[in-house]
């Protein structure tokens, strides 16, 4: 016969016992679930941004600290043509923090690969502006202003557009996803790295194709870009063979090599026309003919000429301007909503920060 004090003490034992190895299941998933965190999901460098980025000045040897990433989005962003009263009234500027909301942040368009997003700043862009954007993930980079001596222009919006050219010089990257800071993206743009065109070439090797006064050409290179749509009504899908190189968006290889072939280029006077002076200079050193022709990337990832259509087409980002976009109210209302999506975000986020 067993005693009910005996059967109690047996049932307590029991579920003492019961409970204890279910507490030690639960500790080792846990832990499990901890090191598989750590070990098989991208870390972002991006997403946790040092203010080690922005601040000071570049140094001499142009090789700037930043997370080392084997892939990595940029975009340019230089100072506007006359001083503005608040950071808000730089419309460049609040594309480019829209950007790096779109490329971080947005859960329809963010990174999954945990993608850097570069932003590079010439020399004039304040600092509340680096910071903001530093605060908003993005990996900000300070550089020197290029000029020569015969490229002149009586528009002060462009005298930075020479600078653009120091996206060659991250060669911590294997490869670079650049778009011009007037970019809405309504589309995930991981992919973009393993497009067909985005592959290391070779150097052509022909003579005839490398000026002597030009210096040696690099041996290799990767330059994906994408041809201008020509207007708003453009067809679709783009014709191909299009061999008007537009500088808003292209898939490139940083090298060391390629900048000092660049530069060489261009301090020779009359070498490529003066107007879209870094656009112009890419179309020649990346010449259909020449020895390091473009690639043509896939329609898919870019448009300029943007309009509604293109979205329901599948375009994933799209050269347009908020501020000018009264030909196509439908266009118009995704823009603002990319703005408003990001405002709200950081508004939130900072009250809560606070």
């Amino acid at each position: 016969m067993v005693h009910l004090s005996s059967l109690g003490q047996q049932t307590s034992f029991g579920a003492h016992a019961s409970s204890r190895r279910r507490l030690a299941a639960g500790t080792v998933t846990v832990l499990c679930l901890f090191l598989f965190l750590q070990l098989f999901l991208p870390q972002s460098d991006a997403l946790v941004p040092s203010t080690s980025n922005w601040r000071g000045s570049v140094p001499s040897d142009n090789h700037w600290q930043v997370p080392r990433h084997k892939y990595a989005f940029a975009t340019f962003l230089a100072a506007p043509a006359e001083e503005l009263e608040s950071d808000d009234d730089d419309r460049y500027y609040v594309m480019s923090r829209m950007m790096a909301y779109q490329v971080l942040h947005d859960p329809l368009t963010r990174t999954r690969e945990a993608y850097p997003f570069v932003v590079l700043v010439s020399e004039d862009v304040r600092q509340s502006k680096r910071e903001r954007l530093a605060r908003d993930g993005a990996v900000v980079v300070p550089v020197k202003r290029i000029t020569s001596d015969w490229l002149k222009t009586k528009n002060p919006k462009w005298r930075d557009m020479l600078s653009k050219l120091r996206l060659f010089e991250l060669t911590q990257y294997d490869k670079v996803a650049y778009f011009d800071s007037d970019t809405v993206i309504v589309q995930n743009l991981d992919e973009i790295f393993n497009d067909e065109a985005a592959v290391v070439t070779p150097n052509l090797g022909n003579p005839k194709e490398a000026p002597e006064d030009e210096g040696k050409q690099p041996s290799q290179y990767i330059f994906a870009g994408n041809a201008g749509a020509g207007g708003f009504d453009h067809a679709w899908p783009p014709p191909p063979n299009r061999k008007n190189l537009n500088g808003g968006c292209f898939v490139y290889k940083p090298s060391q090599d390629m900048f000092d072939y660049y530069m060489r280029v261009v301090n020779i006077k009359d070498r490529f026309e003066i107007k879209y002076m870094e656009q112009n200079l890419l179309a020649y050193v990346h010449r259909r003919e020449g020895n390091m022709p473009w690639k043509q990337i896939h329609y898919k990832w870019n448009t300029n000429w943007a309009t509604f259509n293109d979205t329901l087409r599948g375009v994933a980002s799209l050269h347009t301007k908020f501020w000018e976009n009264e030909h196509d109210p439908q266009l118009r209302d995704i823009c603002m909503r990319s703005r408003w999506q990001m405002e709200g975000y950081w508004n939130r986020a900072d009250l809560d920060g606070a």
